[in-house]
């Protein structure tokens, strides 16, 4: 149970969160707030790419051996 308890409590620490997180917010401050208008747009992108609007980069579809790099197969068998 201490364990759940510590990743609880590590969880709600302030320094998880933007608003009061000191060095957020001084990049924040440094940077004019391009590094949340940064942030936002990749969170977009990401959003976009996981509801199928953008189509992931690389060889389609893939081919175990031609596009997909995986060595021979071996069988193993073995009794306990």
């Amino acid at each position: 149970m201490s364990f759940v308890t510590a990743q609880l409590v590590d969880m709600a620490a302030p320094s998880n969160f933007a608003a009061t997180n000191p060095d957020v917010i001084s990049a924040t401050l440094a940077q004019g707030g391009q590094n949340l208008a940064r942030g936002a747009k990749m969170l977009a992108e990401d959003m976009a790419h996981q509801a199928g609007a953008a189509q992931p980069d690389g060889p389609h579809p893939l081919r175990r051996g031609a596009t997909w790099p995986s060595p021979p197969a071996r069988w193993c068998f073995a009794t306990i």
